[in-house]
C-alpha cells in the first residue's frame, strides 16, 4: 500500500473513532411552524367598504380579502390625492402629509390577485368614467369655444412682447410674459388617474397634467422593479421616489435633443400584485445592501395572507354594494376641483395619537434595522390611513351632490388606522422571512435539504466539502452556515474544532 493510500486510511479511521468518542444526546426534532399574521377583519374598514370587500372575498371562492381591502384603499388615496392633506401634530403644522399609498398583494398564481386588484380599485374606474370624463369634455368644450379669442391675444402678447425686448423695458417683458403664460396654461389638462404599465416618458406626461396625482396599476410589480435596472432607465427609480415623497417642489427633467419636461409636483400611488418566488431575489437584495434606497420600504400596506382555505362558493354580489362605492369615489372624485384643504385631529383623537407616537418611539430602537427601516414610515402611514378613512366615512353618509367633509379627523379613524398597523406589522414579519429561504410555513429549505443528505456526507465533513456538493438551497456560504448551525443546535451534528474544524453526524443519520 502506498504513503498516501495508508495516511489516507489512517485519518479516515482517525475520524470515525473520534465520531465514536462523541457523547451524543437525543436528537431535538426540527418543527416548523407556521407563520401566522392577523387576519383582516370588517372593522378595520369604513363600513361600505367593509361589506364590499367581504362580499366580494366569499364569492371569489372564499378568497382572501386582504387583497381587494388594500386596492380599494389605495384607489382611495389615488382619487382623493393633493387635494387633502393632514397636520397630524397639534402644535407642529409644518408636518403636512399627503395621502400617498403604495400597496403590494404578494400571494401564488391561484391566489386571485389580479380580479382582487381590479375589484378594488372598480369604483375608481367608475367615477373617472361617469364624472371626471365628463369634467375632462366640459373643460375642452370651454376651451374650443374661446380658442380664437386666446389664440388672438397670444399673438397680439407676443408682438409686444418683441417690442419690449427692443426697448429694453424689462418690467414690460415680465408682465407679458405672465400673460403670455397664463394663457398657455389655458390649455385643459386632462385629469386621467389610473396608469397601466407606462413607460417613463409617458408617466411624467400624464403627471404633467395631474399634478394631484396618479394611480399606477400593475398585475405584476416585478415589471417594474426589472425595469428599473433595465440601461437608460436609471431615473425610473428616483421618479417613484420623488412620487412616494408627493412634494410641491417641481420635477425638472432636461435631455439632450428632447424638450423639457416640467412636472409641478409628482405623487405616484402604487398597487401590484407579486409572487413570492419572484419577490424572493428583491428582498435578498434589499438585504445584502444591493438595494437599500427604500423603495421596497415605501410598500406600506404589503400583505401576504395564508390562501390555502379557497373553496367553490356560487353566490350572487349586491349590486347596492357596488353603487355605493361609486357614489364614494365620486364624492372624493370632486375634492380635486376645489382648493387644497388641510385636515387636523379632534382634541380626542389628538390625545390618542400623542399617545401612541410617544410609545413608538420608545419602542422603535428595540427593532432590527431592517425592521426599524420599515416601522420608520408607521407614523406617516397611520396619518395617511387616518385621513383615508375620515374622508371615506363623510362620503358615506352624505347625500347631498356636493361634498364638503368635516376638516377634524375623529378618534374612531384613527382608531381603525391603528389596527392596520398592527395588522401589517406581522404581514412584514412574514416576507422579511422570505429572503431567509422560507415559506408561509416558516420552513427553511437550507435546513430541510441538508438533513436529509447527512447519510450522503462522510463522517468528519468540512464546509469546504459540504460547499461541493452543489445541493438546492445549499449552493451560498450563507445558506449553508445557517443550515448547519441548526442542525448542531439539534444535535443532528457536532462540531470538533481539534486537530481541525469537522462536523461529525449523529449515529442515527449517518450512512450505514
Amino acid at each position: 500500500m502506498d504513503k498516501i493510500s495508508k495516511k489516507h486510511l489512517k485519518s479516515k479511521v482517525k475520524n470515525s473513532n473520534k465520531g465514536k468518542e462523541i457523547k451524543w444526546n437525543e436528537v431535538i426534532p426540527i418543527s416548523f411552524k407556521k407563520v401566522e399574521v392577523k387576519k383582516l377583519t370588517r372593522d378595520m374598514l369604513p363600513s361600505v367598504f367593509g361589506k364590499f370587500v367581504f362580499d366580494f372575498s366569499i364569492s371569489m371562492n372564499n378568497t382572501k380579502p386582504d387583497f381587494t381591502a388594500v386596492s380599494i384603499i389605495t384607489a382611495a388615496a389615488s382619487v382623493i390625492g393633493g387635494s387633502s392633506v393632514i397636520t397630524p401634530k397639534a402644535k407642529n403644522k409644518g408636518w403636512k402629509v399627503k395621502p400617498t399609498i403604495w400597496a403590494m398583494v404578494i400571494g401564488n398564481p391561484s391566489s386571485y390577485k389580479t380580479p382582487s386588484i381590479n375589484k378594488g380599485v372598480s369604483g375608481l374606474q367608475n367615477a373617472q368614467k361617469n364624472y371626471i370624463d365628463l369634467i375632462n369634455g366640459v373643460e375642452v368644450n370651454r376651451y374650443e369655444l374661446f380658442r380664437e379669442e386666446y389664440e388672438s391675444e397670444l399673438n397680439e402678447l407676443e408682438n409686444k412682447a418683441k417690442n419690449a425686448f427692443i426697448e429694453e423695458d424689462l418690467d414690460q417683458s415680465i408682465e407679458i410674459s405672465k400673460r403670455i403664460e397664463e394663457l398657455k396654461n389655458r390649455k385643459p389638462k386632462k385629469r386621467e388617474i389610473i396608469v397601466n404599465d407606462a413607460t417613463p416618458e409617458a408617466l411624467l406626461l400624464r403627471l404633467g397634467d395631474n399634478p394631484d396625482g396618479i394611480l399606477s396599476i400593475s398585475d405584476e410589480l416585478n415589471k417594474m422593479f426589472m425595469g428599473m435596472k433595465k440601461t437608460g432607465r436609471e431615473q425610473e427609480r428616483s421618479l417613484y421616489l420623488e412620487g412616494y415623497n408627493a412634494s410641491d417642489s417641481p420635477y425638472i427633467q432636461d435631455r439632450i435633443g428632447r424638450e423639457r419636461v416640467y412636472v409641478s409636483s409628482v405623487h405616484i400611488n402604487i398597487v401590484g400584485g407579486i409572487q413570492p418566488n419572484v419577490l424572493k431575489p428583491i428582498i435578498v437584495d434589499r438585504k445584502q445592501g444591493k438595494a437599500d434606497d427604500g423603495l421596497f420600504e415605501r410598500f406600506q400596506l404589503a400583505v401576504y395572507p395564508d390562501c390555502s382555505y379557497q373553496q367553490y362558493v356560487d353566490k350572487e354580489e349586491d349590486p347596492k354594494s357596488q353603487e355605493k362605492v361609486n357614489k364614494i369615489f365620486i364624492h372624493l372624485a370632486q375634492l380635486g376641483y376645489h382648493n387644497r384643504q388641510i385636515y387636523n385631529f379632534t382634541p380626542e383623537a389628538q390625545v390618542l395619537w400623542d399617545e401612541w407616537s410617544k410609545k413608538f418611539y420608545k419602542e422603535l430602537p428595540k427593532l432590527s434595522d431592517s425592521e426599524q427601516s420599515i416601522e420608520n414610515k408607521y407614523p406617516a402611514l397611520l396619518a395617511k390611513l387616518s385621513l383615508i378613512f375620515h374622508l371615506v366615512v363623510e362620503a358615506e353618509s352624505c347625500d347631498s351632490k356636493e361634498f364638503n367633509p368635516c376638516n377634524e379627523i375623529g378618534k374612531n379613524s384613527f382608531i381603525m388606522a391603528e389596527k392596520w398597523l398592527n395588522y401589517l406589522r406581522s404581514h412584514s414579519k412574514k416576507i422579511l422571512a422570505i429572503a431567509d429561504g422560507k415559506d408561509e410555513y416558516d420552513i427553511d429549505y437550507s435546513v430541510i435539504n441538508l438533513k436529509k443528505n447527512l447519510n450522503k456526507l462522510n463522517d468528519g465533513f468540512t464546509k469546504q466539502q459540504l460547499g461541493t456538493k452543489d445541493w438546492s438551497h445549499l449552493t451560498k456560504s450563507e445558506d449553508r452556515n445557517r443550515a448547519l448551525a441548526v442542525l448542531e443546535q439539534h444535535g443532528y451534528i457536532k462540531l470538533v474544532n481539534k486537530p481541525s474544524r469537522k462536523y461529525f453526524i449523529h449515529p442515527d443519520y449517518k450512512s450505514k
